[in-house]
């Protein structure tokens, strides 16, 4: 069969059984879905700007903003414009959300199709348990749709991989195109990764295996358009250049030390270095005055009240916070380390787990809390207690601020079925947790005593693609485990989806190459290098 008939074969299977999935469960809890938000119908995440003002100024809306990436909230602008408020607002924006699923499992099988040619069953069954899982479903309808940024994420960095594996294995500069499109558009939808392309980059340099100055220059190009058009148009409206999308660094770093139990001690340190910073010489700063007179300014000139959360003076003293924090991380590293263990834990507990944090269609019923705990996990399934129960939520959730005459109705889980792979999650997350934290380092300590051993005119007992893509996707993890670790704490475990089916990519590359070395050793020096079946 050829390539590319495969390759249907597999799509079809993936996507179909996707979309049908997808679409049922729409069906059967459609009413349910119209409840909850009704229930909860004035539940807005504060990361957007105000509905109104994406709904009736959109453009201009889109020129005032800075607190967050353009990208989420032109589209909920968007849905705004086209849809009632709130249900076809939440149904829509739903419904792109497993979109962004769908096509991302439809990239994970162009990505298994290139590392394992021929291989169709293997490219099917792993995509087909990628795509119908729990984690997914229950991100899906979190927050009424609102959280569209994660799935579109979790998109966009599976395509810089698959492109940039593509780029290995071909030359064309094409895929340096798709990569630098790619991570333009991760920029300027989720401002965690506003740094990436500096690696990016460095991975099409080294990548690429000929006319490696032009790759970069086609990667750069997007990104230049993307991120730093949105740069200058800041630049532009509030006189600040920046490369990040996103003003609230210094929030969100507090944030995550208030969850982690750290503020009062970063509030002492900070007052320790003010009162020592008072003698010393300060470098020149806008006024109050100055401040403020630009905000007033931008919002004559696009007839607009800009909010507090979007204002100059908020983006001051947020880059303020933000500087604190580094000083913070630099003169605490215990703390810190103590922190981001902390929060790595959390980070690796299953995505559902979020589902019960805030307004959700979906909840699982949370058993696993310390992901590494490993024998209790095996208790927990010989006690039946896992897998976790699927809930279907009611009601109006308890963090509603709503007006006193208004009734709240009581929120409770009943249990439900998604009709995923329930039973096989547990052990996907032992087997996802032992391959990157395992089989990785051993993998590249393996890899990296066979080219000293043998050096580089030797056959290579790793198949040379596979291994450029365990470098792509090792990186793509390492720089979202990092980042957000030292930064977030409570609701680490969702931003994991935006680096899933990267894990999943490099865990399954693991297996088959310890597999692939372990048989190279019992063979044969000149059947060594033939390619893996």
């Amino acid at each position: 069969m050829p390539e590319r008939r495969r390759l249907f074969v597999a799509w079809s299977i993936v996507l179909g059984a996707a979309i049908a999935h997808r679409l049922t469960l729409f069906l059967l809890h459609r009413r349910d879905l119209e409840a909850l938000i009704a229930a909860n119908q004035v539940w807005y995440i504060f990361q957007y700007l105000p509905r109104e003002m994406l709904r009736d100024h959109l453009f201009r809306a889109m020129l005032l903003l800075q607190q967050t990436p353009p990208v989420p909230n032109l589209l909920m602008g968007l849905a705004l414009k086209g849809f009632s408020w709130p249900a076809g607002v939440a149904q829509v924006l739903i419904g792109l959300q497993s979109l962004a699923s769908i096509l991302t499992a439809a990239v994970l099988v162009h990505l298994l199709s290139v590392l394992y040619p021929r291989r169709v069953v293997l490219w099917t069954a792993v995509s087909l348990l990628f795509v119908l899982n729990t984690d997914l479903v229950v991100l899906e309808y979190d927050n009424m749709g609102q959280l569209v940024y994660e799935p579109l994420s979790m998109l966009s960095t599976l395509v810089i991989l698959d492109a940039l594996v593509c780029l290995r294995r071909t030359g064309r500069l094409r895929w340096a195109v798709v990569a630098g499109i790619a991570m333009g558009l991760l920029v300027v939808t989720r401002a965690t990764w506003y740094v990436f392309p500096i690696p990016c980059l460095l991975l099409v340099a080294a990548l690429a295996p000929m006319r490696r100055a032009a790759a970069v220059l086609a990667c750069l190009v997007p990104i230049l358009v993307l991120q730093g058009g949105w740069a200058v148009k800041n630049y532009a409206v509030y006189g600040v250049l920046s490369p990040t999308p996103s003003t609230w660094g210094g929030l969100h770093a507090l944030a995550g030390l208030r969850a982690a139990g750290f503020a009062e001690k970063f509030q002492d340190s900070r007052r320790e270095w003010r009162a020592v910073e008072r003698g010393a010489p300060s470098t020149p700063s806008p006024s109050p005055q100055e401040i403020s007179d630009r905000d007033a300014a931008v919002q004559r000139s696009l007839g607009l009240t800009n909010p507090t959360l979007n204002t100059l003076a908020l983006r001051i003293t947020l880059a303020q916070d933000q500087r604190d924090f580094f000083h913070f991380v630099l003169t605490h590293p215990t703390t810190m380390l103590r922190k981001c263990w902390m929060a790595y834990h959390i980070f690796w507990r299953p995505i559902a787990n979020f589902g019960s944090q805030f307004v959700a269609l979906f909840a699982v019923s949370n058993r696993i809390t310390d992901p590494f705990d490993f024998p209790g996990i095996v208790r927990q399934l010989l006690a039946g207690s896992l897998p976790d129960v699927h809930y279907l939520a009611s009601g109006s959730h308890p963090l509603l601020s709503l007006d006193p005459k208004d009734k709240l109705l009581p929120h409770r889980y009943v249990p439900t079925n998604l009709y995923t792979w329930r039973r096989l999650e547990p052990f996907g997350l032992i087997i996802e947790l032992v391959g990157v934290h395992l089989l990785l380092p051993l993998v590249g300590v393996l890899w990296a005593a066979d080219r000293l051993q043998h050096g580089w005119s030797a056959p290579p007992r790793f198949d040379p693609l596979r291994m450029a893509a365990l470098l792509v996707g090792t990186t793509v993890y390492g720089y979202l485990a990092v980042t957000v670790n030292l930064i977030e704490t409570n609701e680490n475990m969702r931003y994991r989806l935006e680096v899933e089916p990267v894990i999943w990519v490099i865990t399954l590359v693991c297996v088959t190459e310890l597999a692939r070395f372990l048989r190279a050793r019992r063979e044969p020096a000149g059947l060594a290098s033939l390619p893996a079946r």
